[in-house]
């Protein structure tokens, strides 16, 4: 149920089943049978490294269902006073070893039907970004149902999409050319005789930016041709036009695209504008300051920047982290002086 929120929930969307849920159960029923005390720490190491976290890759994944399992597979749950929740809503019955099955189905009824965020030790506030979510796949299927035929004089939906197409196809950049790179964009270093990781970092980028930039141009002049009847209208160009219609982003766009929830008038500006910053890069060389939410993979840049530090030093990059200091500026373009080391960062920022 946590996979509803989001990433709030996880990291990673996770198939957990009633399988998992089975095979817990039986693994408790056989450790009770045993004699002695309850092997609680095994029961919750089997449960949380095993049987459900043997689907869990993320690490940060794994460290959160261990934290949720400790507040049900402890020996606090024979405290009849003890609650799996803050409210107290949530707790075993009172007298619970004096209950028949129908009295434990009848008690669990009293439960909300909904779960709150709080039986996954989750703030309240969490209920926001899946009520948002939520309304967003409801208006989505609401816009993909409506008719398509123009009323009232107005533009028909064929003419919309053409001129949306004929903007946009104007507005496509050319390839980032990489043959015309400044000096320093793809420098080696002088002490290993390497291409610098940042330079490894930009080529990666610049091949998916320009692969996304192939998608765009190819599915534009496709989807022009399509509707004016030159090539047949294929259920992808389909769906390409509905989503125009839209303003939303094309899958075929969001396939070769970066993450994004921005609607597709402001999606696309902002498109462009990384195209140009990761242009201006190659021509002009390292920027001083890099506008880190541009990247298709932030994290390979940070990496880069670790591992730059880690060649110029002789230091092991696995034992090396990040200081960060907050600096005051509006417009990266004032900044007139480069880091000595590290890498100054802007466009970040907190929901």
């Amino acid at each position: 149920e946590r996979r509803k929120f989001g990433p709030l929930g996880w990291n990673i969307r996770y198939e957990f089943n009633d399988s998992d849920l089975e095979t817990c159960t039986v693994i408790l029923q056989n450790m009770l049978k045993g004699e002695g005390q309850v092997p609680w720490d095994t029961l919750l190491f089997v449960f949380g490294e095993i049987a459900y976290g043997g689907r869990v890759t993320d690490d940060k994944d794994r460290r959160c269902i261990m934290a949720i399992l400790e507040k049900f597979v402890t020996p606090n749950v024979l405290d009849p006073a003890y609650a799996f929740s803050e409210s107290g809503k949530f707790r075993c019955p009172a007298e619970s070893d004096k209950y028949s099955v129908d009295d434990f189905i009848s008690y669990i009824d009293t439960f909300p039907m909904v779960d709150p965020p709080e039986i996954f030790g989750m703030h309240e506030n969490a209920n926001i970004a899946y009520q948002d979510q939520t309304s967003g796949e409801i208006i989505g299927i609401a816009l993909s149902i409506q008719p398509r035929e123009g009323g009232g004089g107005g533009k028909r939906p064929e003419d919309v999409v053409l001129e949306i197409c004929e903007t946009m196809s104007q507005k496509v950049p050319d390839k980032i050319d990489v043959e015309i790179a400044h000096a320093s964009s793809f420098g080696t270093d002088p002490n290993t005789g390497m291409m610098v990781s940042l330079g490894t970092c930009l080529g990666q980028e610049i091949d998916k930016f320009n692969r996304m930039i192939g998608k765009l141009k190819a599915t534009l002049i496709s989807l022009n041709k399509a509707i004016q009847g030159l090539i047949v209208m294929t259920a992808d160009l389909d769906a390409m036009f509905g989503a125009m219609l839209n303003n939303q982003v094309p899958d075929l766009w969001a396939k070769v695209a970066y993450p994004s929830l921005k609607p597709l008038s402001t999606w696309f500006d902002d498109f462009l504008q990384r195209v140009d910053f990761f242009r201006l890069w190659v021509n002009n060389g390292k920027p001083i300051a890099f506008w880190i939410s541009a990247f298709f993979f932030p994290q390979g840049f940070l990496t880069a920047i670790l591992q730059g530090y880690s060649r110029a030093n002789n230091i092991a990059v696995d034992v090396l982290g990040f200081e960060f200091e907050i600096l005051d500026f509006d417009d990266p373009n004032d900044i007139e002086e480069e880091v000595e080391t590290g890498c100054m960062n802007y466009g970040m920022f907190m929901d």
